[in-house]
């Protein structure tokens, strides 16, 4: 009975094998017949992709404003680009919506540079932000558009800096002026920051605008803007305060809303790993130990953990520094400037 049970067993295997190797054989043959299909759609999406691709110099763009982008190494542009730069030479209002890191500040910056009145030097476009961080870093890219443009200044503008600084440098003059809603609104208060001759009003991250309690200074700003300025208003999302403001300031806008496709980017790698409260330190050290970085951003939910959290990593050897809004805006500046030198 054994050894007939045994021999049962060694077929039903066989069987098994047999089947699983036929099985093989089969997916391989799908495999290979599918092989052509595959490579030939592929050829004909990168084709149809060649013929349909939009350049910067197609966008009627200035001239000097194609040099500095093609300097920057910018080709094509990015979604939201290529359907605001068009309307906004035109000169519409545009109603865009668009994910953080899709490339608004070139939507905007690059159709308003390009109409700039290169004789005038008063203020002729102004751009709203809502941090001092994202102000410094769009008049940047700003000069950095417009480095072929002659005699082109764009002044940022924002709290915790030199007032008079600011002053003297709105008299002599500045095409374009970045800044957070409350220092604009003083400026303007003051008499030093003169809008009468405004042709374009840019709201940059206006639902963050909203978020920090700054929209009814925004609305004060445009109040205050000619009845014929044009205006482009950015925001990631669209709750109902930003719908309002738009609907109320905008002149029949163009509404530009690209879908976002993936919450990060694709070229983000991420991880996580689930530690209590008490091993925090010792798995964040344990990690600063074994992965490779040039350098770090750790985030923390307040102000005084960030400073508890660089004062036990200073205690183990570790080279860094808090960054919050406690800290003076000087300070804070150096603190980036030398994360960015870091290669």
């Amino acid at each position: 009975m054994s050894k007939s049970l045994d021999n049962i067993n060694e077929q039903a295997i066989e069987d098994v094998i047999n089947k699983l190797q036929n099985f093989e054989e089969t997916v391989v043959k799908n495999e290979e017949s599918d092989i052509e299909p595959e490579e030939l759609n592929e050829e004909q999406t990168k084709s149809e992709e060649q013929e349909n691709l939009v350049l910067f110099s197609d966008l009627g763009l200035d001239e000097d404003v194609l040099r500095a982008i093609k300097d920057l190494g910018f080709e094509t542009p990015s979604p939201i680009q290529e359907r605001s730069i068009g309307p906004l030479l035109d000169g519409h209002d545009i109603l865009g919506q668009a994910q953080t890191g899709t490339g608004k500040t070139a939507a905007f910056g690059l159709p308003l540079l390009s109409r700039v009145d290169r004789k005038a030097t008063h203020t002729q476009i102004l751009i709203l932000a809502p941090t001092r961080e994202l102000a410094i870093q769009v008049a940047e890219a700003c000069q950095s558009f417009a480095k072929y443009i002659p005699h082109f200044n764009v002044l940022p503008i924002y709290g915790g800096a030199s007032y008079e600084v600011q002053v003297k440098a709105l008299n002599k003059g500045a095409q374009v002026v970045v800044g957070t809603p409350g220092r604009v609104m003083d400026m303007i208060k003051r008499g030093k920051l003169k809008l009468d001759k405004l042709s374009s009003l840019v709201l940059d991250e206006a639902d963050e605008m909203l978020r920090m309690g700054f929209i009814e200074d925004v609305e004060w700003i445009i109040e205050q803007c000619p009845e014929d300025r044009q205006i482009a208003l950015f925001s990631a999302t669209m709750p109902d305060v930003i719908k309002r403001v738009a609907k109320q300031y905008l002149n029949s806008p163009i509404e530009v809303k690209i879908a976002s496709k993936t919450t990060t980017a694709t070229t983000v790698r991420q991880r996580y790993w689930l530690v209590s409260g008490l091993h925090k330190i010792d798995a964040l050290t344990r990690l600063l130990e074994v992965e490779p970085y040039d350098a770090l951003i750790i985030f923390t939910r307040t102000k005084t953990e960030a400073e508890e959290l660089t004062n036990r990593l200073l205690a183990r050897g570790h080279s860094c520094e808090a960054l919050h809004g406690d800290i003076p805006q000087k300070i804070r500046e150096k603190t980036i400037e030398r994360l960015k030198m870091v290669n």
